[in-house]
């Protein structure tokens, strides 16, 4: 566990290869698990959701975000319900285990519950995956070197004096 902030944001087709959940990302195709590696074990937010084309086609699964269309079944349910959506989110510590039998990545919530992220329903969809570490305010702060008020207020009297400087330097400027 770093502390660091640490944020992903993927939008695209995402698709199986050799068992692994692949999509396209800043020019690359990656592993959407070597996306989420670096997380394990920190408090995050996690969302992952279907996404449609901006103009939705009724007539298509999903809006026309599912590829599964012209297969007859969808993994993630479009041919029992074309107009579901996926749309997860939630907040916990990251947690993964690809020989889970239940689910190889899910959120351990602070109420001691478990909320099971079924990534792999991404696959053959248009598809959003967004992660960020959970922050605290104060070590933000701290690591911006804004610890205490008595910092803040020395910013301020600084930047009035700064302020006056200036507006005494485009008062000479003007008589000159």
């Amino acid at each position: 566990m770093s502390g660091e902030f640490r944020t992903t944001l993927v939008e695209g087709d995402f698709y199986l290869k050799d068992a692994c959940l692949m999509v396209p990302y800043q020019g690359q195709v990656v592993n959407v698990d070597e996306l989420l590696a670096p997380m394990v074990g920190e408090e995050i937010q996690l969302a992952i959701h279907h996404v449609p084309p901006s103009n939705p086609d009724p007539t298509k699964w999903g809006g026309g975000c599912c590829h599964y269309q012209t297969v007859g079944k969808c993994p993630a349910g479009h041919h029992e319900d074309p107009f579901r959506l996926l749309n997860v989110h939630g907040q916990g510590v990251l947690r993964h285990d690809p020989f889970d039998s239940r689910c190889s990545w899910w959120l351990d919530k602070f109420d001691g519950s478990r909320q099971d992220f079924h990534i792999y329903l991404l696959a053959g969809h248009h598809s959003r995956l967004a992660a960020a570490t959970v922050f605290d305010v104060e070590k933000m702060r701290e690591a911006l070197g804004v610890a205490g008020s008595a910092q803040i207020e020395d910013l301020g009297v600084r930047a009035t004096n700064l302020k006056e400087i200036l507006d005494q330097l485009q008062k000479h400027i003007k008589e000159t």
